[in-house]
C-alpha cells in the first residue's frame, strides 16, 4: 500500500509473463489445432472432385506445418520489467469548486 512519501511500490500484472506451463499448454494447443486443420485438408482433398480446390487444399496442407512449428517454438520471452508506476499520493488533490450549500426545509 503506498504511503504519503511514496515509499511502497505497486505491482503491475500486465507486465508479468505467463507461467511456463501455461505458455507451453497454449503453444501445444495451437500446434494441435494447426495439425488438425492439415488433416481436414487432406480428407477434403480426397472427397472433393474439383481440381482447383484440390490444389488449394494441397497448398494449405503444405504451408500449415511450417507455420505451426514457428508458432509452437515462439516462447514468451518478455522480461520481468517494471512498468512506470505513479507512487504515493498526487500532490494536487481535486477540490469542489462550487461553495453553495443545499438546505432542506422541514
Amino acid at each position: 500500500m503506498p504511503t504519503r512519501n511514496g515509499s511502497a511500490g505497486t505491482a503491475v500484472i500486465t507486465t508479468a509473463r505467463r507461467s511456463r506451463s501455461a505458455d507451453r499448454r497454449n503453444r501445444m494447443r495451437n500446434y494441435l489445432l494447426a495439425m488438425a486443420l492439415r488433416v481436414v485438408c487432406f480428407i477434403l482433398m480426397i472427397v472433393i472432385d474439383d481440381t482447383v480446390a484440390r490444389i488449394v487444399l494441397i497448398a494449405i496442407a503444405g504451408f500449415v506445418p511450417g507455420m505451426a512449428v514457428l508458432a509452437a517454438n515462439a516462447v514468451d520471452r518478455r522480461r520481468q520489467a517494471t512498468a512506470p508506476v505513479e507512487q504515493g499520493f498526487p500532490q494536487e488533490r481535486p477540490a469542489l469548486t462550487d461553495h453553495r450549500t443545499i438546505t432542506v426545509d422541514d
